[in-house]
């Protein structure tokens, strides 16, 4: 099988990954560092485009202060679904 994979292979499969350099910066918005509530937010927009996401997220993180800062402050707080000492 693998006598038979060529160069066009590699440049196919370059050109694959070049194609999909776009498509992740225009479809996949930044999640770095946000809490779940927050990422409920964020795919809350109705376009497909991140920036579309983002200008959403911005304006209802705007519109629900209460459900951003309840989140920070359960982080700050470091509570656990589990709760308890340690351990599951």
């Amino acid at each position: 099988m693998f006598k038979n994979i060529s160069e066009k292979t590699f440049y196919v499969f370059g050109a694959c990954n070049f194609i999909s350099i776009p498509i992740v910066w225009a479809f996949y918005p930044e999640s770095n560092q946000r809490t779940l509530e927050e990422m409920d937010l964020l795919f809350a927009a109705e376009g497909p485009f991140s920036w579309d996401a983002e200008r959403e997220f911005k304006r209802l993180k705007e519109e629900n202060p209460d459900l951003v800062k309840a989140a920070a402050t359960a982080t700050r707080r470091q509570q656990s679904v589990v709760g308890g000492g340690g351990g599951v």
